[in-house]
């Protein structure tokens, strides 16, 4: 739970107000968070006002939380606010716009709160999962086309996994960092390994970067950030058919500086311009030479587990384990994977043989 620091506080031009600010009228608004000179609202003043108050309400218990998006919180207490100013359209950036930006100055770079404070739905959250074997190896895909194929490949090695569908957005690497720190063998403070299926291009690259950032700013340690999609993978006929060229500028002049083109030349690839099952073996095989050993989310228990906590729980296949865990269960010991104290799913040498998840 944050603590906003009042210094901060007053920087960022932000005071504790007794009246819903919601309830306030025009003119209240702009003396409140009008300018010194000229009476004129100031946008980011009240926003940075209104959104805090909201968080401290929810926080509170005074206001449920928001069981959406942006969008949601500018509809339920924004829109209804600004429009008693009817000259603010003419005077500043448009509110609208302005409350995904103030949101994420507040998060992301003050860090006076949490998305997941407000209770934001996260977009991707059907795009993400957390491995049991290697949690610690996080596979991230640029479009979300590439879902499947993370999660076959999860199936084959444990890794996590999320598929971004473009540019990332803050609020899913923020729910993303917390679930693999929860999950982590080694803790939170354990470094994550990326591994990036991107375009080999100027956009991928910027993607992969500000992935990483991201994850870092909400707290997880980025041990490494591979996107192993290369030139050397193709033919030159391959290359020759699927090469794209880059359009020059800035970003691609620093792309070719720090390695990327073709032959120190500004050409790029699609993923799609390598058939999928070789994206899929290129995948699996960069997860385990980052972590040839598995460190899974596992707790070995004796026979006298409780069977209470095994409600709900998801039974494995034996092939989720691998060998040395196998060796394990075929000594009698059972295994749950446990996140935050719950037991999310098991296996036992009874379930291996009863139910036939040996397979």
């Amino acid at each position: 739970m944050h603590t906003p620091d009042k210094a901060k506080l007053e920087t960022l031009g932000i005071r504790p107000f007794e009246q819903d600010i919601r309830s306030m009228t025009g003119p209240e608004l702009v003396r409140h968070f009008g300018a010194a000179r000229g009476g004129r609202l100031v946008t980011t003043r009240l926003l940075r006002n209104l959104i805090y108050q909201v968080w401290g309400r929810i926080r509170r218990g005074e206001e449920p939380v928001i069981k959406g998006n942006v969008r949601s919180l500018w509809y339920r207490f924004v829109k209804p606010t600004v429009l008693r100013v009817p000259e603010l359209d003419r005077n500043c950036q448009a509110p609208d716009s302005a409350t995904s930006r103030v949101l994420a100055e507040l998060v992301e770079e003050h860090r006076l709160f949490d998305y997941e404070d407000f209770g934001f739905t996260d977009a991707a959250w059907r795009n993400r999962a957390v491995g049991l074997l290697r949690p610690h190896v996080l596979m991230f895909a640029e479009k979300t086309a590439h879902v499947r194929l993370l999660a076959r490949v999860q199936r084959q090695v444990g890794a996590s996994f999320v598929a971004l569908g473009g540019a990332p957005g803050a609020c899913t690497s923020e729910y993303t960092a917390k679930e693999l720190m929860a999950a982590m063998p080694g803790g939170p403070e354990a470094g994550v390994a990326l591994v990036g299926l991107v375009d080999y291009d100027p956009a991928g690259a910027i993607i992969a970067r500000a992935f990483a950032d991201q994850l870092r700013s909400f707290g997880l340690q980025v041990a490494s950030l591979t996107c192993p999609l290369r030139p050397a993978l193709y033919s030159a006929a391959e290359l020759a058919a699927a090469r794209l060229p880059q359009k020059d500028g800035a970003r691609c002049r620093t792309w070719l500086a720090d390695g990327g083109g073709i032959k120190g030349e500004a050409w790029g690839l699609s993923v799609e311009s390598l058939p999928e099952r070789r994206l899929e073996a290129l995948m699996r095989d960069t997860v385990l030479g980052l972590a040839p050993e598995p460190q899974p989310v596992v707790q070995a228990q004796g026979q006298a587990v409780d069977r209470q906590r095994l409600a709900g729980a998801t039974p494995l296949r034996a092939a989720d384990l691998g060998p040395a865990l196998l060796a394990d269960v075929a000594q009698g010991k059972e295994f749950a994977i446990v996140s935050q104290g719950r037991v999310v799913a098991w296996l036992s040498p009874e379930q291996t043989k009863v139910s036939g998840l040996d397979s």
